[in-house]
């Protein structure tokens, strides 16, 4: 596995193993970007030439409300 930070090598990393689906976990929220998939899925979004599924942690609850 490369060393680096994920913006730096998840896409070049994706793009040897010729990757289909990058599985990413979600954590940190901030900013309205951040609370729906996480600043570094965010990050690495647009470098990434296959699909993307990320996954929040067991008993997130979103602080989204809808209106009724």
């Amino acid at each position: 596995m490369p060393k680096g930070s994920a913006e730096k090598v998840m896409a070049p990393l994706a793009a040897e193993l010729q990757a289909d689906i990058v599985v990413v976990g979600t954590v940190a929220r901030t900013g309205i970007s951040g609370l729906i998939i996480g600043n570094t899925a965010e990050a690495i979004l647009d470098q990434l030439r296959c699909s993307v599924l990320a996954i929040k942690p067991p008993g997130f609850k979103t602080p989204v409300k809808l209106d009724e």
